[in-house]
């Protein structure tokens, strides 16, 4: 397992079989807000900054961009954002309950899996797919780098609800932490 999977794995293993008690779309303050807002009830969610996923008992993992050497962009997964944003500079916005987003509290996180894009840069994690069970059946919901609301090389993140995010002919399957 290369130390970018080991990350995910790390940080994702002792949320398996948890319960979502939320996430939280955390854009740029003032410049990326007004979008989120306007887009709140719907899927996907295009934005710069961070999402916060939150589940029964256990510490938040935040997802966010990263560059990597090569000019690439990369999802982290991160226990705080000290490190990578400067305090202040994100807002916090929670999910709606209503529309694409309703019924995902409670949801148990069955499985994590983890995609690339094909480029220069194969071991990046470009997409994480959250895959829950739910009363009423399987749910999932995507965070991906992006640029604008496509999966891409990009400093801007996206999340979807249930369908796989535009682009997906592009993800290679690195793995899934089950």
């Amino acid at each position: 397992m290369t130390s970018a999977l080991q990350e995910w794995e790390d940080h994702y293993r002792p949320l398996l079989g948890r319960r979502l008690e939320t996430f939280c779309f955390m854009p740029l303050t003032g410049s990326d807000t007004p979008g989120v807002v306007e887009s709140l009830h719907g899927s996907p969610i295009w934005f710069s900054g961070a999402v916060e996923v939150a589940f029964e008992d256990a510490p938040p993992v935040f997802l966010t961009w990263e560059t990597t050497t090569d000019s690439w962009y990369r999802l982290e997964p991160l226990g705080s954002l000290e490190d990578r944003w400067r305090p202040y500079s994100l807002d916090s916005i929670q999910r709606s309950f209503e529309g694409a987003w309703d019924g995902l509290v409670g949801a148990v996180l069955q499985d994590v899996r983890l995609h690339a894009l094909q480029g220069p840069v194969p071991e990046a994690v470009a997409a994480v797919e959250h895959r829950l069970v739910t009363d009423d059946g399987p749910r999932a919901f995507w965070v991906s780098t992006a640029y604008g609301k496509t999966v891409d090389n990009g400093d801007d993140l996206c999340v979807w609800m249930d369908t796989p995010p535009p682009g997906e002919v592009r993800l290679i399957a690195m793995g899934t932490i089950q």
